[in-house]
């Protein structure tokens, strides 16, 4: 199961393993106001508040706030049996989904557009995906309880794909 809530605490998203992504109103939360189809899915508001991003097992969603109007699909490298990981930058400028289980590509959330592929130099299961509170960082910890760590930044530099070098701590910083 995932929840979220929007930036101006209007909106609650829940998705959840029966395969149902609901949006809440909170201030009238009786029932759901809409039913999204995106099947077993995460979910994360946008910082700025114009987006909420399902990560189902095929692909992620984009849906504007407010009309809950589909937007722009955006499919995972190999359907999966679980629902995809995903993050955005404080800022909104970036948001980082798992497109597979051992690759992450940090996202234009306004274009739709790469911004660089991530992947581990010994693959692992990604299990969870966090940026830092200035967005200079993200995390990615994995399987096997190791964390990695990436500066956005650096990776949108080199274009294309880039790895995530491994550190003993859990703020590592790829160089």
């Amino acid at each position: 199961m995932s929840v979220a809530l929007s930036p101006d605490d209007r909106w609650l998203a829940t998705g959840s393993w029966t395969g149902q992504v609901l949006v809440w109103d909170t201030k009238n939360s009786a029932k759901p106001v809409r039913e999204l189809p995106s099947g077993r899915a995460f979910v994360a508001f946008s910082p700025d508040g114009k987006w909420l991003v399902t990560g189902g097992p095929r692909d992620y969603r984009f849906w504007l706030v407010g009309s809950w109007q589909a937007a722009m699909v955006l499919p995972r490298q190999h359907e999966t049996e679980g629902p995809g990981l995903l993050a955005f930058s404080k800022d909104s400028r970036m948001l980082a989904i798992a497109h597979s289980s051992q690759n992450v590509r940090l996202i234009d959330p306004d274009s739709g557009k790469e911004i660089a592929t991530l992947s581990a130099p010994d693959p692992q299961v990604i299990l969870d995906l966090c940026f830092s509170h200035d967005g200079s960082l993200l995390a990615a910890a994995t399987a096997q309880a190791r964390s990695r760590g990436v500066e956005p930044a650096t990776a949108a530099g080199r274009g294309g794909s880039a790895c995530m070098k491994r550190r003993r701590r859990w703020s590592a910083r790829w160089r």
